[in-house]
């Protein structure tokens, strides 16, 4: 609460007591929220509203903080301007993934709610003493976007998927694993990735890579992890890591040429229990997704094109056919032709004589 309060212009006493009145005002409204009957008087009832409302407010901005400092770190990097390593955003409790994703599980508790126009008087007296940039609803969606699964963490199609629609996975030879096993690229329909060895200390060495990024309180960006998330959702089977291997993508030390499904696991089993706060190839899975929802649907068109070619072929073929079978029945002799054309010329004939005595008595009756 004091941390919440000092980012007011005001005296703390004096923006303590307005908040501690405004939510004193609002208990009996809150009571009526709640199935079960709180046996607290008023007054304590108001302090638990109050400090839990100050709590989950700072909250919300430590977290909108960290995520404005990191993209103007970004920016400045781009534009190439001197960073300060961690900057301002060294906090213990945001920084750490675990504890973020502790934090909004116990949120969204029903038992551990409180009423949100509770929330909301307090966040318009705290906004009406400083000017903060979002509404109380965007700072929460914010805090809760990972955990609602907003973002893209993955390619939405495995290896084998891919390969069936042309888009073709390469080892990068370029760039060695050992040195930067980030460098993946996708240009033209081919995915390049440097070639990764597993060996018998592999999992380990991802496992504390991973666990250093989910601790870290400096603000490290989850790059191992991003990595993990993008081989789980590329290796679905053993056919896919069959195919990685064909490719030079995946080299595996301790099986050789088997263990496929042994490796579609392992990278799943990464990737349990981890809190991913900024995925690192979103930009190369959204660009992959685009061109395979592309190619899937000029695949479509294209077999839907071939098919009404081979339909039309077909049918031209019957209909010569069948004109060559009545040429052959009917046709065949010059007295077989007269009679056929003489009896199409009498039923024309009756036709129309039907249709003028019709006409006729429609007229005169």
């Amino acid at each position: 609460m004091v941390h919440l309060l000092a980012r007011t212009l005001e005296a703390e006493e004096a923006i303590r007591d307005e908040c501690a009145n405004a939510i004193l005002d609002l208990v009996g409204e809150a009571r009526r929220c709640y199935s079960q009957y709180i046996d607290l008087d008023k007054y304590k009832l108001a302090m638990i509203l109050l400090v839990d409302g100050c709590f989950i407010l700072e909250l919300f901005l430590r977290y909108s903080d960290i995520e404005n400092q990191e993209e103007t770190e970004e920016e400045d990097a781009v534009n190439d301007d001197p960073v300060v390593p961690g900057g301002s955003s060294i906090d213990p409790i945001i920084n750490d993934s675990r504890i973020v994703a502790t934090l909004q599980h116990d949120l969204a508790l029903l038992e551990n709610q409180i009423p949100f126009f509770v929330l909301l008087t307090l966040f318009d007296l705290i906004n009406k003493s400083v000017t903060l940039p979002h509404t109380l609803t965007k700072y929460a969606l914010l805090f809760f976007q990972s955990a609602l699964g907003f973002s893209d963490e993955s390619v939405a199609n495995c290896a084998t998927q891919l390969l069936k629609t042309g888009i073709q996975l390469h080892g990068n030879t370029e760039a060695i694993a050992e040195e930067n096993f980030l460098a993946i690229e996708f240009h033209d329909g081919v995915v390049k990735m440097p070639s990764l060895r597993i060996h018998e200390a592999t999992e380990s060495i991802f496992r504390n890579l991973i666990a250093f990024e989910q601790c870290n309180i400096i603000g490290t960006s989850h790059y191992i992890a991003s990595y993990a998330f993008l081989m789980r959702s590329i290796l679905r089977s053993s056919r896919d890591v069959d195919l990685l291997k064909e490719k030079r993508i995946i080299k595996d030390m301790n099986s050789g040429d088997g263990g496929g499904e042994d490796l579609a696991i392992f990278f799943k089993s990464l990737c349990e229990g981890v809190v991913l706060k900024d995925f690192y190839f979103s930009d190369l899975c959204e660009m992959v997704n685009e061109y395979y929802s592309y190619r899937t649907s000029w695949l479509h068109w294209r077999r839907l094109f071939l098919n009404w070619r081979r339909l039309k072929a077909i049918t031209k073929d019957k209909w010569r056919e069948s004109m060559s079978d009545l040429h052959k029945k009917y046709f065949s002799n010059i007295g077989a032709t007269i009679s056929i054309t003489t009896a199409l010329l009498l039923i024309f004939t009756g036709i129309q004589t039907v249709y003028a005595v019709i006409s006729y008595y429609h007229h005169h009756l």
